[in-house]
């Protein structure tokens, strides 16, 4: 790809220069801190523990601020749909300084040498539900590198001056000298516009300690969402990146040679919900976006990838195993009534599926933490009538029941379970973390450490109390993440379930170079789908 030429740049200095001089505070643990959804006008809690964490780094997954307007509710469409009055370029400015003057906020910034970076979700890119119809979206790029104080001749910088949305990669290698972990973009040669077409470089940095980190942006450049009786069914055609980003994000996954790469955005990418597009806003609503998403990440080949997303108000850890689809067609061995292979329309009960053999299925985690000032625990809405009206304890009682209901019937078989009595081996989390399910409804964020002696990755999701546990917990070594060796816990998907998987997925994309991606507990039915969301319903009528 060729370099991006920008003769508006400044090239001003920020706190992402690793000059020594600018260095404050020292970091002393191998950590990368997440959040998402923060309202600049609400009460902000997290901010001293994300700063007792120490971090090197902290990546906003979206909803930095909420710059959109509520406005009431349009009752002409079905299902009823909110109505949001969008944001200015100077109502996203004033907004964005509201939260630099946040005191604990301010405190984390000016006390510590941290990197703030990250990506835009639908509130502070500042539409709600926004896409790339959003008039000001070039002029809501530039607000948030301002915000986050992005380098003016950073790759990120030129992108967002030129409209082409927010996103980017930034390197951080942990055998550099204390605090001075980030590794300037010239020397990591991962963001593919920084080489000229067809140039071939080498990074000047340890591929063994070392994290690469990617934050998408899956606004600028979306298809708007379906309408009416449409938004109940998924977009084949529907896009999240535009074609730009997705060619800058296939080259320069290809680049990295980082022991661990984090990929960053704000909608989740594993759920499927099966409400309306607008209603729950994920990627399973574009699902050949999805696909693509899937086959780019594992056709890179690069090492230990995690998705990390944000925008649903609760914390979630998620697992999806996936096989190349030749692999499993390679491994058929079809029974004596043939089967889909020889031509016929026979199921895929014809097929011996206890003789086949497959190779070992490559993993793809997915964490989720969203919440940070309002969440389905405590207020799902950062809205003031849902915070300090005399109704206000109703909505935060019916909110944390809705979805701890929704959890314990709706069959969302791709939430990790901890069993954290096998211990660590078995993928458990730390002591006092949460057990069975891997979701938190409490306000949240994500942080993961690095342990590079033993190759592993600790992920967890702090609450807002300071001495109390992380609320999730999970740790998996970087071949685990990297399909090298198996992951411990949890039940081993059968190769029949892949086999009906790859059925409906050749009869999709017919394609044999295509990754197959599945629940790790394995799908649910349709029936198993329509019972649980049933029976949760009933229940709430009757709650």
């Amino acid at each position: 790809m060729t370099p991006i030429s920008d003769p508006e740049s400044n090239a001003n200095t920020c706190q992402n220069s690793t000059s020594k001089s600018d260095l404050k505070t020292r970091v002393s643990p191998s950590r990368i801190a997440f959040g998402s959804c923060n309202h600049q006008n609400r009460e902000q809690p997290l901010w001293k523990i994300v700063k007792s964490r120490r971090p090197a780094a902290f990546v906003w997954g979206g909803d930095a601020i909420y710059a959109d307007r509520f406005a009431g509710i349009d009752w002409s469409t079905f299902p009823p749909a909110p109505i949001h009055i969008s944001a200015t370029p100077e109502s996203l400015n004033e907004l964005y300084r509201t939260q630099l003057e946040h005191a604990d906020y301010k405190e984390l910034l000016d006390s510590t040498n941290l990197t703030v970076f990250g990506s835009v979700d639908d509130h502070d890119y500042g539409a709600n539900n926004g896409d790339k119809f959003y008039q000001y979206k070039r002029e809501s790029g530039m607000a948030f590198v301002k915000f986050t104080k992005e380098p003016d001749d950073s790759p990120i910088s030129k992108r967002a001056r030129k409209g082409f949305g927010v996103y980017g990669v930034k390197l951080f290698d942990f055998s550099r000298p204390e605090g001075d972990y980030l590794v300037p973009d010239h020397e990591a040669l991962i963001d593919a516009d920084m080489l000229e077409d067809n140039e071939e470089r080498v990074g000047e940095y340890s591929s063994d300690t070392s994290v690469a980190i990617f934050v998408l942006d899956c606004r600028t450049n979306k298809t708007p969402w379906a309408k009416g009786f449409a938004a109940w069914s998924r977009d084949w055609q529907g896009d999240f990146f535009g074609e730009e980003q997705w060619k800058w994000f296939e080259a320069s996954l290809k680049l990295s040679k980082a022991s661990i790469n984090v990929i960053v955005q704000g909608l989740q990418v594993h759920a499927h919900r099966h409400v309306p597009q607008s209603m729950s806003e994920e990627w399973a609503k574009f699902p050949n976006a999805r696909q693509r998403f899937y086959q780019t990440i594992l056709d890179s080949q690069v090492k230990a990838p995690i998705l990390i997303s944000g925008d649903v108000h609760m914390a979630q850890i998620m697992r999806k195993d996936c096989l190349r689809e030749s692999d499993i067609q390679s491994s058929k061995a079809p029974s004596s009534n043939g089967g889909p292979n020889d031509g016929s329309d026979a199921p895929i009960s014809n097929f011996d599926a206890a003789n086949l053999q497959l190779p070992p299925t490559r993993p793809l985690m997915e964490v989720t933490t969203s919440g940070m000032t309002h969440s389905w625990g405590t207020y799902f809405s950062p809205r003031p009538e849902f915070h300090n009206k005399w109704h206000s304890p109703y909505y935060h009682a019916s909110s944390r029941s809705i979805m701890s209901l929704g959890h314990q019937l709706c069959p969302w078989t791709e939430l990790l379970i901890s069993r954290n009595h096998l211990g660590k081996d078995h993928g458990a989390g730390e002591p006092g973390a949460k057990a069975g399910k891997q979701y938190a409804l409490d306000l949240n964020f994500g942080e993961m450490e690095f342990d590079w002696q033993s190759r592993a990755v600790q992920m967890r999701i702090w609450g807002k109390e300071a001495e109390a546990p992380p609320l999730l917990s999970a740790q998996w070594t970087f071949d685990q993440l990297s399909g090298i060796k198996p992951m411990s816990g949890g039940p081993q998907l059968v190769p029949k379930e892949f086999l009906e998987a790859s059925y409906r997925h050749t009869y999709q994309h017919h394609s044999e170079d295509e990754w197959v991606c599945m629940n790790y507990r394995g799908e649910p039915s349709t029936v198993q789908t329509i019972g649980a969301y049933a029976a949760a319903f009933i229940l709430f009528m009757f709650w």
